[in-house]
């Protein structure tokens, strides 16, 4: 009989069986509560920028000068591959003092279509820091909310799953193997390696 980590295998090619059911590696829990963390506070920090030039922000008309293509591929494990592409335009405005300012916006749209080199648009930008702007309506009002509520679903979750994996880890006590062990002496349905 060999036992590895919560599995007893029972000679070779008999049967393998699950010491303890049940069990969630605590760890798993931990990291979807980091991902929920890191995806709470970065959609906190976009909205509240986002707030900050629509409060304080200069609108002006600017000139889309180029459209950048970003092409990402992944692949999956089961050998199939999605490719996505997104387009961030490049515009050019003139702030108050005169002076001339080419950004790349940040967001990027998936549509090729939905802004073209010589397009006018209005953007928002910061007077005291003119490099920072946002283009007027290219991205939904409700887009941080949703990001909010999933960031915040994914923390919780992960909490939640942290602690139950904790408390079932110290429930597994020497005693409790013991009596799964003395199941295990039961005949049991041989399962093939």
């Amino acid at each position: 009989m060999i036992r590895i980590k919560g599995i007893r295998i029972d000679g070779v090619g008999s049967s393998i069986r699950v010491l303890s059911k049940g069990k969630f590696p605590w760890w798993m829990g931990a990291l979807f509560a980091i991902v929920g963390c890191v995806a709470l506070v970065f959609s906190i920090h976009e909205h509240r920028n986002s707030e900050e030039l629509k409060a304080h922000g200069v609108q002006v008309e600017a000139m889309v000068t180029d459209v950048r293509r970003h092409e990402s591929h992944r692949n999956s494990r089961h050998g199939h591959s999605s490719r996505s592409v997104t387009y961030y335009p490049t515009v050019t405005y003139t702030d108050k003092a005169g002076v001339a300012h080419t950004v790349e916006s940040s967001a990027g749209v998936s549509s090729r279509t939905a802004y073209r080199q010589g397009d006018m648009v209005q953007v928002l930008y910061m007077p005291a820091e003119p490099e920072r702007m946002e283009i007027v309506g290219m991205t939904s009002p409700f887009s941080h909310y949703i990001f909010m509520g999933v960031g915040g679903l994914f923390l919780v979750v992960g909490v939640g799953l942290t602690l139950y994996g904790l408390k079932h880890k110290k429930l597994n006590t020497p005693e409790s193997e013991e009596e799964v062990d003395e199941d295990m002496e039961k005949p049991q349905p041989p399962y093939p390696l």
